[in-house]
């Protein structure tokens, strides 16, 4: 049985690391040699994997497949024998975890993972790359077709990929206590120069590396829920119209007809070590997470403490510390830059912000595509309290009820970072929905208040919230009645 210093190494690439003829040292570099050296061992088994994710005939499920195809071949066996650790970078988090979930006995021959820019919860370049132009360029370039699947994947509020996260939240599926996996993630928040000229946000946000946001990269999240009450399940449809007449005037509703639940805090255990890496890019082979030059200091020092700390929670912990002394290290760094006449302030590539994921359905399961969701602020004038401060919302493709919100919650000032959420004023969360097929259907509104402290809960710095709406679906009057009939009797 092999020692837990020397368990086989295998890395998975991410989303269009592969084109026509790539060699495989275009796709990982030197980071396996980097490694090997690093660990300080003559012999270190290191298997370099390939995989197609540019092509519109393969999905992830395809892919996680054939991976567990290959384990099973007579020349990797021993990976399933005698236990292994991988390294994946950006959609390889996907592809390893859909294999945990779907292939891997309970404990798992896989005992550690290594996220290089993790794609947890999407990538804005999903949504740009389903453009012609985007397609244009793989088959000019790549000789391949856009990947479609894959990108689909990859999309903010995907439906697979939330479902495939969630599951491991389940009684009997965590990864560390049931899988016996050990996770940690680690993540840049630095563009790179060539993409600060292009007329598109998602490859020069702040708090993202140029093709991930941070707060998507981390394996932490949190998960919360909102449904209706009782007392609004059992509404006739005259009171449902008076609330819907009250909405529209933006006039208050009872704010017990929905309530907030918390299924899962992202600081409850078991939790994943999370580190923000100075001047570190998705891509790239000077600043590259994978591939770089001039952020070995940043990138090797982390993956061998990974790789040869100890599978115990104590050790876990210890790690999750230091690197959070890590980030707060990047950020003091991050505090000392200087803005030039001809570039943008580079402070703010380091300001943390939170994703949001709202998924509004009905109570049958539902999408529903026509809704609105509001943040009415309740910060007064001259008052020290802030409000949200709102960065970005997009639509997913595929389930229009699906919207990811992206939200400031740091600021630089004068060298110091500020928490924009420790003056957090409360709001009024509103969300609406309308059936615009038929006036006989009607939601009944969210009208719910959220005090500072349970915004703090929602709302996290460099981390994912997974809201799911349940709005309450009510017919009029007319969808089904019933008439008492008439009936004399025979004399």
């Amino acid at each position: 049985m092999t020692t837990a210093t020397n368990t086989p190494i295998v890395f998975i690439h991410g989303y269009g690391s592969e084109g026509r003829n790539t060699p495989i040292h275009d796709i990982y570099g030197e980071l396996p040699q980097q490694i090997a050296h690093s660990l300080g061992q003559k012999v270190v088994s290191i298997n370099l994997s390939r995989w197609i994710s540019l092509s519109d005939g393969i999905h992830l499920e395809d892919v996680s497949f054939a991976l567990e195809r290959a384990l099973r071949s007579p020349s990797y066996q021993h990976l399933l024998d005698q236990g292994f650790r991988c390294i994946v970078h950006s959609t390889g988090a996907l592809v390893i975890r859909h294999w945990l979930k779907e292939y891997s006995p309970k404990p798992s021959p896989l005992n550690k993972v290594i996220y290089l820019a993790g794609a947890f919860f999407g990538s804005g370049l999903a949504h740009m790359g389903m453009g012609q132009l985007s397609r244009w360029a793989h088959i000019i370039f790549k000789g391949t077709s856009t990947g479609l699947p894959s990108l689909r994947s990859l999309e903010f509020g995907a439906n697979v990929t939330i479902d495939l996260h969630q599951y491991f939240l389940q009684a009997h599926h965590s990864l560390r206590d049931d899988f016996g996996v050990y996770e940690y993630c680690m993540v840049g928040s630095q563009t790179l120069p060539a993409l600060r000229m292009i007329p598109n946000r998602y490859v020069k946000e702040d708090s993202s590396d140029c093709t991930l946001r941070t707060a998507s990269a981390n394996a932490n999240f949190n998960y919360f829920e909102i449904t209706y009450t009782p007392e609004g399940s059992r509404l006739s449809a005259q009171i449902l119209q008076e609330h819907i007449r009250a909405r529209c005037a933006n006039q208050a509703l009872p704010s017990q007809l929905y309530k907030l639940t918390v299924l899962h805090q992202a600081d409850q255990a078991p939790q994943v070590p999370y580190a923000l890496l100075y001047e570190t890019a998705h891509i790239g082979d000077a600043i590259g997470i994978m591939e770089g030059r001039r952020n070995r200091t940043q990138v090797l020092p982390r993956i061998k403490e990974a790789l040869t700390c100890n599978n115990t929670p104590n050790t876990q912990q210890h790690l999750m510390d230091k690197w959070q002394k890590i980030t707060e290290k990047t950020l003091n760094r991050a505090a000392k830059l200087k803005q030039r006449l001809n570039e943008w302030n580079p402070q703010s590539q380091y300001e943390a912000h939170s994703q949001v994921i709202f998924r509004v359905r009905d109570q049958f399961g539902r999408d529903i595509n026509e809704h609105d969701i509001t943040f009415k602020s309740h910060a007064k004038k001259n008052s020290l309290a802030l409000p949200l401060l709102i960065e970005d919302k997009i639509k997913n493709s595929l389930s229009q009820g699906n919207t990811t919100y992206y939200f400031r919650v740091q600021h630089f000032e004068k060298g110091e970072l500020t928490d924009r959420l420790a003056n957090i004023a409360p709001i009024t969360l509103e969300i609406t929905g309308v059936e615009p097929k038929s006036p006989d259907m009607h939601y009944l509104p969210v009208m719910l208040p959220l005090s500072a402290k349970k915004l703090r809960a929602l709302i996290q710095p460099f981390k994912t919230s997974i809201v799911d709406v349940i709005l309450l679906r009510l017919p009029s009057h007319k969808v089904f009645a019933l008439t008492q009939a008439s009936v004399v009797p025979d004399l």
